[in-house]
């Protein structure tokens, strides 16, 4: 991949990652009862993840969604807690 490209990516994933964006997602708990949840949007665990595995991880980011653990799905919190290759 053209390094130029590659680094355009990579700036767009980090100004995505620090609009810190949400959104409402339905949980369903138990006993079938449906919450309206506000989180992060899974888009920014992912960027964070490939942030980081490009060699680019952003600090920022990632120290504020672990000092906001609540805005996170769990399965994002999964992703982020994966050690990388």
């Amino acid at each position: 991949m053209n390094k130029n490209v590659l680094d355009r990516v990579l700036r767009y994933l980090q100004a995505r990652v620090r609009q810190r964006e949400t959104e409402t997602y339905n949980i369903i708990q138990t006993g079938g009862v449906i919450r309206p949840t506000t989180l992060a949007k899974k888009e920014i665990a992912y960027s964070l993840y490939v942030l980081a595995l490009a060699g680019r991880p952003d600090a920022v980011g990632l120290n504020y969604y672990r000092a906001n653990r609540p805005l996170l799905a769990e399965d994002s919190r999964y992703l982020l807690a994966a050690p990388s290759p």
